[in-house]
């Protein structure tokens, strides 16, 4: 436990504290849970705190707008700072970190070394960093902390990945983990140790947020899909991991779904129930199984970034005008992939057509195309705001679109264009208003 005193806090940063709205003080409390010198992500930590109750919504204002507010609310007084390696990541300095873990008191915890792992019967959020020695007597003792909102596991900057998540053996770790029926946010990522939670997961009623990142698992146990209440489940880089619960739809209050880096093939059927659903990182296009390209159509508060796969698995062209893309107004990155040649280029074209991206986007990759001629719409100048395009492996296309209407356009990228042999003044077009392309 750590014991600080109100003397070993500057003034002039408690002053800085104490001026904060209450609740902008309750989420830079949170932050307490982080080790010193660690680096957080800021969308992975707004959703912690949305899983936690910690932000308040005013009536006159959206919850993204909240999020976004809250966060920068703390940059902007100094109370995170920017990470000088990571261009998404952020830091608290050592001082400000001490002042978290002040008027934190003993709501947050992080054990690391060897820190005692008493924990008091009013603390709430726990993150464990790994010990060296005597690691079963110290995480047994982790088990009094019976009333815990938060467990999260992180890894310690001197060990690496091998050498601290094996350091606790499933019997261990799921007895533990059992004991925890309070969660609201558990987070066990990048652990080798994760093998099989179905004899735990049915006493998490109350989490919403559950982080498998990176985490050595195949598949979920249908048994997740009775956690009512979850709001985040992130399974990114979880490189062997090839299904989703089939009953994944019945998570109605599912907003974030982070499934990128790994090995499915398809989305499980009915993902157009899941109407909350904020980000969803990638969709694949089974052949003739699982969801179709038109359950996107469903899903009307998508934003962020979104990546479709198997697109030559799409059998009825109308589905890709039924997953209405174009009015995803709050896309802002859209990648649209095919694997394998088609076999009919006029039907890739209608495809492809039917899939325009809303007038917002900002960045675009289209990979794999097999169709002969471009949809009307790439390329077309009401695409203000496109900063970057990416056009990959257009093997049978022999022009270019007219890129050079896209007024905002910063990064180009085009490759794989077999047939192209000359680059026409079709390339720049007909906007008559722009002197120079780009």
């Amino acid at each position: 436990m750590w014991v600080l005193s109100s003397e070993s806090i500057l003034p002039a940063l408690r002053l800085s504290y104490y001026h904060l709205p209450s609740h902008l003080k309750r989420c830079f409390a949170y932050c307490a849970i982080y080790p010193k010198d660690y680096e957080f992500d800021k969308d992975d930590l707004v959703l912690r705190w949305k899983a936690e109750g910690l932000l308040v919504q005013p009536s006159n204002m959206d919850m993204e707008e909240i999020d976004d507010s809250c966060f920068h609310d703390l940059v902007s007084r100094s109370f995170f700072q920017p990470s000088k390696i990571n261009e998404y990541g952020f830091m608290m300095h050592d001082l400000i970190h001490d002042l978290a873990r002040f008027v934190s008191g003993e709501f947050c915890l992080n054990i690391e070394g060897d820190d005692s792992c008493k924990i008091s019967r009013t603390t709430r959020y726990l993150s464990y960093g790994g010990v060296k020695y005597d690691i079963l007597n110290k995480i047994l003792e982790i088990s009094t902390g019976q009333h815990l909102r938060t467990f999260t596991t992180y890894q310690p900057l001197n060990q690496s990945r091998c050498q601290w998540a094996r350091r606790m053996d499933d019997d261990i770790k799921l007895g533990l983990l059992s004991k925890f029926k309070r969660l609201r946010v558990l987070s066990l990522s990048d652990n080798d140790y994760i093998v099989e939670l179905s004899d735990v997961i049915s006493s998490w009623k109350h989490l919403r947020y559950l982080n498998l990142s990176g985490a050595l698992i195949k598949r979920l146990p249908e048994i997740v899909t009775t956690l009512y209440n979850l709001q985040t489940l992130l399974l990114g880089r979880c490189v062997y991991f090839v299904e989703l619960p089939t009953h994944i739809a019945r998570l109605i209050n599912l907003c974030h779904l982070d499934i990128r880096g790994t090995k499915l093939q398809e989305m499980p059927s009915q993902m157009g129930k899941l109407m909350k659903l904020q980000n969803l990182s990638d969709f694949f296009i089974g052949r003739r199984t699982g969801s179709s390209l038109k359950e996107l159509g469903k899903l009307q508060h998508l934003r962020g970034d979104l990546s479709i796969w198997n697109l030559q698995n799409v059998v009825d062209v109308e589905d890709a005008s039924e997953a209405n893309l174009k009015n995803k107004r709050q896309l802002r990155k859209l990648n649209l992939k095919w694997d394998g040649d088609g076999e009919d280029s006029a039907r890739e074209r209608c495809i492809l057509e039917q899939l325009q991206p809303p007038k917002e986007l900002e960045y675009l990759h289209i990979f794999c195309y097999n169709g002969t001629r471009f949809p009307d719409w790439l390329g077309d100048s009401s695409f203000s705001n496109m900063v970057s395009l990416e056009l990959s492996r257009f093997q049978y296309c022999s022009s270019l679109p007219p890129l050079g209407q896209l007024v905002s356009l910063k990064e180009l990228l085009i490759e794989g264009f077999d047939r192209v042999q000359v680059v026409g003044p079709e390339f720049c077009g007909s906007c008559t208003s722009i002197k120079k392309p780009f």
